[in-house]
């Protein structure tokens, strides 16, 4: 994050990341924890499976800050951690293009619902 960023500037807040060890990136949360309360917050994140929720811990940090969570969206991505880079990775056809579209909608609802 820049050092010029107001948090006060924005009503409601749009986290984005890839999963690793089923979370958000560590600058990612890092950048969470210093976010003031009273804030409406969104996850997108892409990860290998799309298997369960990876927001929670993000979620929590949110949450004591006394911001409200109002959605998330999650879709595969592409994903060489690891042993998988020997082998050109897996997902290497995602996030697809209905799911960047998904997205884009996801995020159309929220401005929607919540929006001024």
């Amino acid at each position: 994050m820049t050092e010029n960023f107001e948090w006060n500037d924005y009503e409601i807040i749009g986290f984005a990341s890839g999963i690793a060890y089923k979370k958000f990136y560590e600058n990612v949360n890092n950048a969470a924890e210093m976010m003031p309360g009273g804030k409406k917050v969104f996850f997108i994140y892409t990860c290998a499976k799309i298997n369960s929720d990876f927001t929670n811990e993000i979620e929590n940090i949110v949450l004591e800050r006394g911001c409200e969570c109002i959605g998330s969206y999650g879709c595969k991505g592409y994903n060489t951690y690891g042993p998988l880079k020997l082998i050109g990775g897996m997902n290497r056809k995602n996030p697809t293009e209905d799911e960047l579209k998904n997205a884009v909608e996801f995020v159309k609802q929220i401005e929607m619902a919540y929006g001024n």
